[in-house]
């Protein structure tokens, strides 16, 4: 009989946890990527830079930020490591294996936001971490005159980056 009320309470506790606060959404929206690479005469002076717009469609949460990042081009000097800020609670990054050109790179986003059901301030704080992976279907590249290069994000292909984490 014993075996039968332990089942029962952890049944019990599942159900409880299950009606804890959370996210609504599982995902972050990434939209409006713009990745601009200098002409090859401009390589030991000019910057490669990204910008892009996500959104948190989770109800409680709803808004969007534009982020960007810049670095010198052909260096490893990308945004990794610490969170770059974006407009707004959003901060990014690129994934520890870094930008490895225009098709092939992850970005990670961290959204920090109100969650009033989480409980009173200081307490009502919530973070979201998602990524996602940019590759050849996600960007396209076209070469300007310059020999410059300019990758958009086709406006009718937005991104998911899932949600990963929340604390």
């Amino acid at each position: 009989m014993r075996p039968l009320y332990s089942f029962l309470a952890v049944l019990g506790l599942l159900s409880i946890g299950d009606a804890l606060p959370g996210s609504v959404s599982d995902f972050l929206m990434v939209t409006n990527i713009k990745l601009r690479i200098p002409p090859p005469a401009q390589l030991s002076c000019a910057n490669t830079t990204i910008s892009f717009t996500v959104q948190d469609v989770n109800p409680i949460a709803n808004c969007s930020a534009t982020c960007s990042g810049t670095w010198p081009v052909a260096s490893d000097q990308y945004p990794t490591g610490p969170y770059v800020p974006c407009d707004d609670a959003y901060a990014w990054n690129f994934a520890n294996a870094g930008y490895n050109g225009p098709h092939n790179f992850t970005l990670q986003i961290e959204h920090i936001y109100e969650d009033h059901s989480l409980g009173p301030p200081p307490y009502d704080s919530r973070s979201t971490f998602a990524h996602t992976t940019v590759n050849k279907t996600s960007i396209r590249c076209h070469k300007q005159k310059d020999g410059a290069r300019n990758c958009l994000q086709p406006l009718d292909l937005p991104i998911k980056a899932p949600i990963w984490m929340e604390s």
